[in-house]
């Protein structure tokens, strides 16, 4: 990782590259009513604004979503080097960056069942648990690099 001008310079193996497309296209993972407006109060009561909650999920994610797409097309913020690949993103694209990532994150891990680590509680080990898994895994990673890079 390098920093140039504000922007922020990652840099991937050639056979990274497919799985951090694929990754990235996993964006949404969790529905826009993923998050209730409030947990006590009574839903009747809070039905219409829930609503307008979830719509402005729906509008926040198709954005994100835009964006996804945009990175994966764009030759110059993801771009082939003879050494592999590089992401090239400044501040605001990095924090749309990791708010997808990280819903991938979360959303990976809410399909798994929001397992508790401290508790030790068992996987079933299955194809889509691992398709869970391997997500949650690489977003760590990605987090972890974007976060360490952020703090220099």
């Amino acid at each position: 990782m390098k920093v140039a001008n504000g922007c922020y310079h990652f840099r991937l193996r050639h056979q990274e590259h497919p799985a951090f497309v694929s990754l990235l296209r996993l964006f949404p993972v969790l529905p826009p009513d993923f998050q209730p407006l409030s947990k006590s109060a009574d839903p009747a009561e809070t039905e219409a604004d829930q609503k307008l909650l979830e719509e402005a999920m729906r509008s926040q994610k198709a954005g994100l979503k835009s964006e996804v797409e945009k990175l994966l097309q764009d030759g110059d913020r993801l771009r082939k080097t003879p050494e592999g690949w590089e992401l090239a993103l400044e501040g605001p694209q990095l924090e749309w960056f990791l708010q997808v990532v990280n819903e991938i994150r979360v959303g990976s891990w809410r399909h798994l069942g929001s397992p508790d680590p401290l508790r030790h509680l068992r996987i079933e080990i299955n194809e889509t648990s691992l398709h869970h898994l391997w997500a949650m895994g690489m977003c760590d990673r990605i987090q972890s690099a974007v976060l360490e890079a952020l703090r220099g």
